[in-house]
């Protein structure tokens, strides 16, 4: 019982405050969780089908971890988004949970993973989402993702763009996991479209 309350206190006293933000347009109170607590665990929509991936298979995702300057700092540039219509391969998503964040459009990693028909795990003692065996591997809350074995920057243009817990689902920028899987990705902001098509 003692080693249980020391825990709890210890892990209570290092949590980061999240960041409260309130969407315009439904008044849905949302929050980006920026600590290093699990609770993507059971309010999270990812599957925990884990297969067996050792230190040396997620190396380099590790490493973005261990990198703190790395870290994504939120803000309040967040709200929800129900008008946008997406397409894959000309199919229309029924999704009613996208996001827009630093002006990026985020979808949950079970709707965007099933649109794209990807298998998905999630490293829940790492916090580490990991898609198509392998293939991209991100970090929660960090700026640059593994990508064919490559670690790489998720935005460019934007550091405070990367992986992120809101709501306690996690989110992932629709271009760039469609761009790093071959996907062509079109915006039409005058009717709120997006297509993402094979190549």
């Amino acid at each position: 019982m003692k080693k249980f309350l020391v825990l709890t206190i210890a892990t209570i006293s290092l949590s980061i405050v999240t960041t409260q933000v309130f969407a315009d347009d439904d008044k849905k109170e949302l929050s980006i969780s920026i600590d290093d607590k699990d609770d993507v665990n059971e309010k999270n929509d990812i599957d925990l089908d884990i297969d067996d991936y050792d230190d040396d298979k997620i190396a380099q995702a590790l490493a973005i971890k261990n990198a703190k300057f790395n870290k994504i700092f939120t803000n309040n540039n967040v709200k929800t988004d129900k008008n946008k219509k997406i397409y894959v391969n000309n199919k229309l998503l029924n999704i009613s949970d996208s996001i827009v964040y630093e002006s990026r459009l985020f979808l949950p990693v079970r709707a965007l993973s099933d649109a794209l028909g990807l298998k998905v795990d999630y490293l829940a003692d790492k916090k580490i989402v990991i898609l198509d065996n392998g293939k991209i591997q991100l970090p929660i809350n960090e700026n640059k993702a593994v990508v064919n074995g490559k670690i790489v920057s998720i935005d460019n243009d934007n550091d405070d763009v990367g992986t992120i817990v809101v709501g306690g689902k996690t989110y992932l920028p629709v271009r760039f996991i469609s761009e790093s899987l071959g996907y062509s990705v079109d915006y039409d902001a005058k009717n709120g479209i997006v297509k993402v098509n094979s190549k």
